[in-house]
């Protein structure tokens, strides 16, 4: 028997030359033949990469859609681990196209499960805005129901263990008439544990308005306009809102123009979601592209307002609970570009995390969905979760630039973000992707949002009832299949092994396998 690392060999006894020789050109060809199959996958199969071990990122995939033209999906993590995502997506009815709330779940243990419709707008599309989790053991959602052309905001809730099953929704009830587009509509809960939404109309005139339930729900009050813009033409967009843990509620939204451009971040601030501070500008332009994807977290006993100034993040802090506010600054020497939403969160060790889509200038630029970690009064140098060159695809599914960052805590010690990568195709997405880490954190169940117990915060006695601001079914399932080729070329964060490399690497040993055993037999020949 002849062994080496890799491989024995029962040799039979041949006493004949003639046979030997006939046995080492079997072995020969036998490697020769394996060492081609090896090099010709090497070239044939496409080029894929492996995260290295000192980032933690998994990699990325697309979550499983009926539609590959998503944003990120709401999410939201309950205290037994489960990742609860709400998205719209189109798919054919029995009356046609439509857009509908879906729902999916992921757990680290078994993934994602398969998308399913849970909830139809009564008028026109479904788009989903935002989804809470109540301590009552309720999911409460709002979606913009119609189009650009008429819409409401529409709730809707339904108990924890039936999310999945569209028969135990309640059905959906017009909170908010006349909404504007695009969708924006988000929830709030105060100190006396009324829910409240926060949403885009035009009611009373472009504006953002509040409406409050006292009963989980099941009754909503009248629409209050909480700021009208002063002219008709402007939109308002992404309306983000904190329940601080002093009592106060911290709403922050921008207004753009008609084309797009970012002409104003906004914040205000209300103890019981009733009566609210005049809102303060924190960033303003006339022209350009203007700052935009505003955010705002609360950490430390601070606020943490975020947003786009193009081409730079900007970071601005209030340390007063939102009375003033620290001059606007850049976080990010390297970073630029304006690649959709900001993804700030905070984990179960209190370490506040910032995901975003941004570029870094070189030859060629290096696209990617970044991650920083706020230390020591500072943003950390940060860290890609994927990054490459950008890949521009009109036709098909390999488009990479990525955008849309969304990001939430499961446990308090995984982090998820999810995002979008190919903003250059509007005819062609490739769904919604996602990332996640597990950190070295004990687990500690996610509790229920809480409501809110107290607040030593005055009420705001201001009498203006419109405030201004200071200045101005069986369906096709989209998963990785239909991504092939899509992270050619791309790479997460760290060293990477494209398999051209490991191929080659099998086929030497294999070569020097062939090698050693043809020596080993024309040795036995010459005895």
């Amino acid at each position: 028997m002849i062994c080496n690392r890799f491989i024995c060999f029962s040799m039979p006894n041949i006493t004949s030359s003639r046979t030997k020789k006939s046995t080492v050109k079997l072995f020969s060809l036998v490697y020769l033949y394996l060492f081609y199959i090896v090099l010709a996958a090497a070239l044939i199969l496409p080029v894929t990469g492996a995260y290295a071990q000192n980032t933690g990122w998994s990699y990325p995939e697309v979550m499983p859609s009926l539609d590959l033209n998503i944003t990120p999906p709401i999410l939201v993590a309950d205290q037994d681990g489960t990742l609860h995502a709400f998205s719209s997506q189109f798919i054919e009815t029995p009356n046609g196209n439509a857009r509908v709330v879906i729902y999916n779940k992921w757990t680290l243990e078994t993934g994602w499960t398969l998308p399913v419709d849970i909830l139809l707008s009564p008028f026109k599309e479904a788009r989903v805005t935002d989804v809470y989790l109540d301590q009552e053991g309720f999911f409460n959602l709002v979606f913009f129901g119609g189009d650009e052309t008429g819409a409401d905001i529409f709730y809707s809730k339904v108990p924890h263990d039936e999310v999945a099953n569209a028969r135990f929704w309640m059905e959906p009830i017009i909170i908010g008439e006349q909404a504007a587009n695009p969708e924006g509509a988000v929830f709030a809960q105060n100190a006396h544990g009324e829910l409240i939404v926060l949403f885009y109309g035009r009611q009373f005139g472009n504006g953002l308005y509040v409406v409050k339930s006292d009963d989980n729900g099941d009754t909503w009050s009248f629409p209050t306009p909480i700021y009208i813009a002063s002219e008709d033409t402007p939109y308002i967009f992404n309306i983000h809102v904190v329940n601080s843990k002093t009592g106060w509620l911290h709403v922050i939204w921008n207004v753009n123009s008609l084309g797009g451009q970012g002409r104003g971040i906004y914040y205000t601030r209300s103890v019981d979601g009733e009566i609210w501070d005049q809102p303060v500008v924190l960033a303003e332009a006339k022209e350009g592209l203007g700052p935009t994807t505003p955010t705002i977290i609360e950490h430390n006993e601070e606020l943490i307002a975020l947003y786009n100034l193009p081409p730079k993040i900007i970071m601005q802090r209030s340390v007063d609970n939102g009375i003033s506010w620290q001059d606007p600054a850049i976080i990010f020497s390297r970073h630029v570009g304006v690649n959709g939403s900001l993804a700030p969160v905070v984990d179960g060790n209190n370490t506040l995390h910032l995901f975003f889509g941004q570029r870094i200038s070189g030859s060629p630029d290096i696209h990617g969905m970044w991650h920083s970690v706020w230390e020591n009064n500072r943003w950390v140098e940060p860290e890609a979760v994927i990054r490459g060159p950008r890949i521009l695809d009109t036709t098909g599914y390999t488009g990479f630039d990525p955008y849309n960052a969304r990001a939430i805590s499961v446990q308090g010690n995984l982090l998820m973000v999810m995002w979008n990568t190919d903003p250059g195709n509007e005819m062609i997405q490739n769904g919604a992707w996602y990332s996640y880490k597990i950190l070295n954190l004990p687990d500690a169940s996610t509790t229920l949002l809480p409501a809110i117990q107290s607040s030593e915060a005055p009420l705001n006695n201001r009498s203006t009832p419109f405030p201004e601001a200071t200045s101005p079914s069986p369906l096709p399932l989209y998963t990785d299949d239909h991504m092939v080729g899509q992270t050619n070329d791309i790479e997460p964060e760290g060293t990477r092994l494209p398999n051209i490399f490991l191929y080659s690497i099998i086929s030497l040993i294999l070569l020097i396998i062939l090698i050693f055993n043809s020596q080993v037999f024309r040795r036995k020949r010459q005895k």
